[in-house]
């Protein structure tokens, strides 16, 4: 999308903040940078959205033939990695999780918040890592 003429601009304003390490940028900050009205930022922000959409569903675009799942709870000073061959489905940051393997050998931790959940996807692999916490 960078190179489409369309959305290069924007795109290159939100690399802008993600590469200095700042807060997301408030929507004004984007209009003043882009020179744009409110209502053709969101017109923009809505097609790339709707284009970007269009190239996930259209088949072969990214053809995934792994996926890989990682629990990463912690309980005090520790962190554990469980490589999970198969989830039901992928839990929502603020449920708990319930790990009854660690009970008994870890200080009776067993129940985990999802903090957060990051996807990746690289040549064919989906990975998926869920931080979790005890607290």
């Amino acid at each position: 999308f960078g190179s489409d003429e369309r959305y290069s601009a924007l795109l290159n304003v939100l690399k802008e903040f993600r590469d200095s390490g700042n807060t997301s940028p408030y929507q004004k900050e984007i209009l003043q940078k882009l020179n744009l009205k409110r209502e053709d930022l969101i017109t923009l922000m809505n097609r790339l959205y709707q284009d970007f959409q269009y190239i996930l569903i259209t088949e072969k675009t990214y053809p995934i033939t792994e996926n890989n799942i990682l629990l990463l709870p912690v309980s005090g000073n520790d962190t554990w990695v469980i490589e999970v061959n198969h989830l039901i489905s992928i839990p929502r940051i603020g449920e708990t999780v319930y790990l009854p393997s660690l009970t008994s050998d870890h200080q009776g931790a067993s129940y985990f918040r999802v903090e957060e959940i990051i996807h990746h996807i690289e040549s064919g692999v989906h990975s998926i890592e869920i931080h979790m916490n005890d607290n």
